[in-house]
């Protein structure tokens, strides 16, 4: 694994161990979007415009491989609006994650604890209207565009 990779990997693990748990996909992207725009915190994180916003094909691959490497756990729960999935880490695999986290860079770990601090509790309709109103041109694709 080269070092953007490596790095990509243990700011999602971090991100996820300190929010204690993340409610939905939507939610990290735009949590993970926030964390290099408005910390600045260069993730190497690529972004594009997509229908629903600022959208991370690499987020996705990322999730998968911690999954398969049962980093972090996913559940999956069937609701009126169709899927919604929520991520914990692995409490097997916390003291990894710990060592992770002693480990990282302290500038992105206070980074990281910003953008929750600001937006981890944020309901996703309001996390959503944030994103949308304040970077209005990573939602020109978006099929919820004019909604938030």
């Amino acid at each position: 694994m080269n070092n953007d990779a490596a790095l990509k990997e243990k700011i999602i693990i971090v991100l996820i161990n300190n929010l204690g748990i993340v409610k939905g996909r939507t939610r990290l992207q735009k949590i993970l979007f926030l964390l290099e725009n408005e910390e600045n915190l260069d993730s190497h994180i690529k972004f594009e415009k997509w229908q629903y916003g600022p959208y991370s094909n690499e987020i996705s691959r990322i999730i998968d491989i911690l999954k398969e490497e049962n980093v972090i756990l996913e559940t999956v729960n069937n609701t009126i609006r169709g899927e919604s999935y929520f991520y914990i880490i692995n409490p097997e695999k916390q003291p990894e994650v710990d060592v992770i986290i002693q480990n990282l860079d302290a500038e992105a770990l206070v980074k990281i604890n910003n953008v929750i601090a600001k937006f981890g509790n944020m309901p996703l309709n309001q996390l959503l209207r944030y994103v949308y109103s304040r970077y209005p041109t990573w939602t020109v694709s978006s099929i919820w565009r004019g909604k938030y």
